[in-house]
């Protein structure tokens, strides 16, 4: 019996090609829909980047203010202090972090250090975030359009997976490194060059590896994905491989990618203990998805977002970001139309199919959950998640972002299926309705008035945020706070204190074992012994390492850390900010013009 996933597929040299007009059309199309979609961002543009601190009483551990530190820190580091931004030695001072295993995506830092010759460090990062989803459009567009579908469907396929809502529930927290998702259509689309025409070009198989390994630097995670969609299509149409000029240029894709995302693989392969915290193999069933979760809406839905809680609760507590599989009730329709009855991706509809199934089942996790129940039914990821590199899909549910790709390929096709313009008007008005994640929550970037202040003093010296933080993707120590950060792109200091994606053990023990630091990260002195030891050694810890400015912020003033500060430290003077805000000097290293 003839393989359908492996039926001949069409020549793309017979396909009409969209024209200058279209792609400019449908790229001016992408880009209204990501304002539209990101509303009201368009209104305040330099002063906020989407974010939700809180949904529902539940903590969501935004990386909204992280990203933005990220784009800061990179171009600071490389232009004015010239030295690796892979070297943050001003973050949880003094002991400073390798950011190898930080999710740092250099190339959106490379982008804004360009951007930010022109607007500011918030626009720069808004700027990445559009272009990302007109990217995502573009790119699945173009696809479409490589298997067969209209204009039309092809922009209807853009729209569908650029604007997905699990994409956009981790937009509004933050997760600008998982925008990347252009890379899996992008790549699919290279692929195919290589595979599908006898002659396969070479600069396609340099323009596939050189997409890989420069995605890697934005999103290995995203990349990781894209190999297990390229491996899964190369099962698909394993005969087309069979052709040495097809098999060449793609293990020359490969090599271009390995070469140019080198650095990184190291960095996983050779961590040496590095990881603070191995990779809990509970997070591939606490950060997936249920099966039943493809019909409830998205925790972002501007309507049905505050009545799908106890969903998320009838299990075990899972962040909604990493277990939002919903794609649209209306999307779903289009897709099985497509799949029955489009002429135009017939050669295609089971590998779309295979692909929006196969990654799907990937999303459920290691083990099958069924509205909040955990059956124990062993899953793929269970296995799949022992493999090496499977830590970067610890949080199973994003691969939902790669079933979307063939979902919004076969509602492309099915709404080319639907001739009457009131049922068009009609699939589009319900996917719009379902898809919407509008008013997108937003995060201010403005800096407290403090930071200002600490900026008009010379020299360097270190500031201490209370409360403070200590946080990597395992663990938090202190508060669940981003100011520190956000007020070190404004003076520019060392900061005690931070937050990354992986801490090293090694850094986590000096932080514990610090006089006073500890304390203050638990609130104030736990024991007689703890007191001791801070009173004994803290000011000299202090001065050591010229920590000089500590910022209290109104929810820490009179608490237990402020006045263990008060008590155990030299405090020359102070100053209240109208926003409650106290800023402390030591004495014996307060600058002379200190205010």
């Amino acid at each position: 019996m003839t393989d359908v996933l492996d039926a001949p597929a069409p020549d793309p040299a017979a396909l009409p090609r969209a024209t200058r007009r279209e792609n400019a059309i449908a790229l001016c199309g992408y880009a209204l829909l990501a304002i539209a979609a990101t509303w009201p961002l368009a209104l305040d543009f330099a002063g906020a980047v989407p974010g939700l601190l809180r949904w529902q009483g539940h903590a969501l551990h935004p990386e909204s203010l992280g990203n933005l530190w990220n784009l800061w820190w990179f171009r600071f580091a490389l232009v004015e202090l010239g030295q690796s931004p892979f070297d943050a030695n001003t973050l949880f001072y003094p002991e400073g972090v390798d950011l190898w295993q930080h999710t740092f995506a250099p190339l959106y830092g490379v982008v804004a250090t360009a951007l930010q010759a022109m607007v500011s460090l918030t626009a720069a990062q808004n700027i990445i975030i559009l272009l990302d989803l007109v990217a995502a459009g573009a790119c699945a567009g173009a696809l479409g359009r490589r298997l067969g579908l209209s204009a039309a469907g092809a922009f209807v396929a853009g729209a569908i997976y650029a604007l997905c809502p699990p994409l956009f529930a981790h937009l509004v927290v933050g997760h600008v490194n998982l925008l990347a998702t252009f890379v899996l259509p992008a790549s699919l689309f290279l692929f195919l060059s290589l595979t599908e025409p006898d002659t396969p070009r070479r600069r396609d198989a340099l323009a596939l590896g050189a997409l890989l390994g420069a995605t890697a630097y934005a999103s290995p995670t995203l990349v990781l994905y894209a190999v297990e969609l390229l491996a899964l299509v190369a099962v698909a149409r394993r005969r087309a491989l069979a052709r040495p000029r097809s098999a060449g240029c793609l293990v020359a894709a490969a090599t271009i990618a390995l070469a140019i995302a080198s650095p990184l693989v190291s960095a996983h392969l050779l961590d040496g203990g590095v990881v603070a915290t191995a990779v809990d193999p509970a997070d591939f069933d606490r950060h997936a998805g249920d099966l039943l979760g493809l019909f409830v809406p998205s925790f972002a839905h501007p309507l049905f977002g505050d009545r799908v809680l106890a969903f998320y609760e009838a299990g075990e507590w899972s962040l909604p970001q990493e277990s939002t599989l919903f794609l649209g009730v209306s999307v779903l329709g289009l897709a099985v139309l497509g799949w029955r009855c489009s002429a135009e991706i017939r050669a295609w509809r089971a590998l779309l199919a295979g692909i929006a199934v196969v990654f799907w089942g990937l999303a459920l996790g290691a083990h099958l959950e069924v509205g909040g129940f955990d059956t124990g039914i062993p899953l793929p990821m269970r296995v799949l998640g022992q493999l090496p590199f499977f830590e970067l899909a610890r949080a199973p549910g994003r691969h939902i972002l790669v079933s979307a790709l063939g979902v919004a390929l076969l509602a492309g096709a099915g709404f080319c299926c639907l001739r009457a313009p009131a049922l068009r008007v009609a699939a589009l008005a319900a996917v719009s309705f379902e898809l919407a994640a509008v008013p997108i929550p937003l995060v201010s970037t403005d800096a407290a008035p403090v930071y200002d202040e600490i900026a008009k003093i010379p020299g360097r010296f270190a500031v201490l945020d209370l409360p403070l933080q200590v946080r990597d993707g395992h663990r938090v120590w202190g508060a669940r706070t981003s100011k520190a950060m956000l007020g070190q792109t404004v003076h520019h200091q060392p900061i005690v204190g931070g937050a990354v994606a992986r801490l090293p053990a090694p850094t986590w023990e000096r932080i514990r074992a610090a006089p006073l630091i500890s304390s203050l990260l638990d609130g104030g002195p736990s024991s007689p012994r703890a007191r001791a030891r801070d009173a004994r050694d803290g000011p000299a810890y202090f001065a050591r390492y010229d920590i000089r400015a500590i910022v209290v912020h109104p929810r820490a003033r009179e608490g237990v850390a402020h006045r263990t500060v008060e008590k155990l430290l030299p405090v020359e003077r102070r100053r209240a900010f109208p926003d409650g805000t106290l800023l402390l000097w030591l004495a014996g290293a307060t600058p002379t013009d200190a205010p």
